[in-house]
């Protein structure tokens, strides 16, 4: 059974149509598709109790303090919301140097948006990533597998996974009442330029998640669940889902806020 939050049956009262409005984008995304992939996991499943398993409170807090950080570059350590924490991330200065100069004149937002797009320094090393390390849990239903395996596969050895869209995809996933896909996590500039992405995609900041929809009736409800989150921005329906064979919500946190209540 789908457990809503009370205030976000509006969103279906008002029905399909109010979903298909698009919001004040400001939008730098292109509409990018990964490869198709077949999960080898149940993806955003229940926490099946094991011992690798982090056991957080059945469902994980609208806020939890302490999680982050938020923008890069990072730090050296990252707590996500289950309260599973990562420390050791280091640098990259190869890879760091790959990454588009906010300050170039290229960037399409305002000056005072420069530092959200700081080049990240710091990052997890997958390869130094245990079996067990991947079956914990960054939130209630996620394990950091679903964030790794993603750009592992795409060839990325060194990735960043925020915290807070870690516990909005969640927010997501406990309001939807059931299991979601991710089909797109961190993307290094590299990978990120060979599949066409945008210059500035919050992806290879680590702040931007896809999430799969069966159809289309699908990814209108969970456009209009998320509106009522607090992450920063949604990409508009006609970008990921009218006319699409296999369409997909996007949303990233990338630091200040396109979904807001006027936009809702």
């Amino acid at each position: 059974m789908k457990l809503l939050w009370g205030f976000v049956s509006l969103a279906f009262v008002v029905g399909c149509e109010e979903g298909k409005k698009i919001l004040d984008q400001g939008e730098e995304e292109r509409v990018v598709e990964e490869p198709a992939q077949v999960p080898t996991e149940p993806a955003g499943g229940e926490n099946d109790g094991s011992d690798d398993a982090i056991a957080p409170a059945p469902q994980t807090p609208a806020s939890s303090p302490g999680i982050g950080p938020t923008d890069p570059p990072y730090t050296t350590e990252v707590t996500f919301p289950s309260g599973l924490h990562l420390a050791g991330l280091g640098t990259v200065s190869a890879l760091t140097a790959t990454y588009p100069d906010p300050a170039s004149g290229l960037l399409p937002f305002a000056t005072s948006r420069q530092r959200h797009y700081a080049p990240v320094e710091y990052f997890i090393d997958i390869r130094s990533l245990s079996d067990s390390q991947r079956e914990r849990r960054v939130a209630t239903n996620f394990k950091l597998n679903e964030y790794v395996r993603i750009p592992e596969r795409n060839g990325d050895h060194h990735i960043y996974i925020d915290a807070e869209i870690a516990l909005h995809a969640q927010q997501l996933r406990d309001a939807w009442g059931g299991p979601l896909v991710l089909t797109s996590t961190f993307r290094s500039p590299e990978y990120n330029a060979a599949i066409g992405g945008a210059f500035f995609s919050r992806h290879m900041y680590g702040d931007a998640v896809d999430i799969k929809a069966n159809n289309e009736t699908m990814a209108f409800d969970l456009y209009n669940l998320a509106k009522f989150l607090e992450v920063s921005f949604l990409d508009a329906p006609e970008n990921t889902i009218v006319g699409r064979n296999t369409p997909w919500l996007h949303i990233d946190d990338r630091g200040w806020s396109l979904n807001t209540p006027d936009t809702r």
